[in-house]
């Protein structure tokens, strides 16, 4: 299901303590039809999208556990998980991560 028209997506920052250039994600998540896209930031609180810079394009989820693998890492100090489509539990529009991993580049 796509948000509504005044909203592109919704996100959530993680703040890494030094800057890492990321190889992969993987997150945990319950719902189906979700999609994700990993962006970076230069500041942990971007006011827009605007000021986030695209690793992946949206990347369509499956419930249970996913990996996103980032091409051409480069160090970041910001990553946005960023939900472009809103999967369903049930007949409802929710997703809910459990848990997300960032593995390094090798």
């Amino acid at each position: 299901m796509p948000f509504p028209n005044f909203k592109n997506g919704v996100g959530l920052v993680l703040q890494l303590p030094q800057p890492t250039a990321i190889g992969s994600v993987t997150l945990n998540l319950n719902s189906t039809g979700t999609s994700i896209q990993l962006r970076s930031a230069q500041s942990p609180t971007p006011a827009t999208l605007d000021e986030t810079t695209e690793l992946t394009p949206p990347t369509p989820m499956k419930p249970g556990t996913n990996t996103i693998t980032i091409n051409n890492p480069t160090p970041v100090s910001n990553l946005l998980v960023w939900i472009t489509t809103l999967g369903s539990v049930n007949g409802k529009s929710v997703s809910a991560l459990s848990e997300i991993t960032l593995k390094a580049a090798s």
